[in-house]
């Protein structure tokens, strides 16, 4: 996964989800009332995952999952997925800490480590995931 900072709002702020931002093509997708954050996959990444456009995924690894909206391009390369770190919210769908989030927040999937050993720079906007269909 990679997650720099997002296209269409500054950090989080301009994210809010009843706002214009969400009318935005490629910030926010509309499925079943809800307003899912977007993750960007490879063709062939999504036909072996059985992963079609705006199908529910979700991304995950040891630190956590999120619940995103995909979105089959080829501008990403196999085995690599995009998505803008700095949702402006945190739904889970249980119990915090212990259940997917479904408004975005990749924060929660990065790892908190820095750029080097002397350097204080947060490393947060790569790392290593799975993705399935949700």
């Amino acid at each position: 996964l990679i997650s720099p900072h997002p296209r269409f709002s500054f950090h989080t702020m301009g994210d809010a989800k009843d706002g214009w931002m969400n009318e935005v093509k490629d910030h926010r997708v509309l499925i079943d009332g809800y307003y899912y954050w977007i993750i960007r996959i490879n063709t062939q990444d999504a036909k072996a995952r059985g992963i079609k456009n705006h199908d529910l995924v979700k991304a995950f690894n040891d630190r956590g999952e999120v619940i995103l909206a995909a979105q089959v391009t080829e501008r990403v390369p196999p085995g690599t997925v995009h998505s803008y770190e700095s949702c402006a919210d945190y739904d889970p769908i249980g119990t915090p800490g212990e259940s997917p989030d479904r408004s975005g927040c990749v924060n929660i999937i990065t790892p908190a480590r820095y750029i080097g050993k002397n350097a204080c720079g947060q490393a947060p906007n790569s790392c290593l995931i799975e993705v399935v269909k949700y």
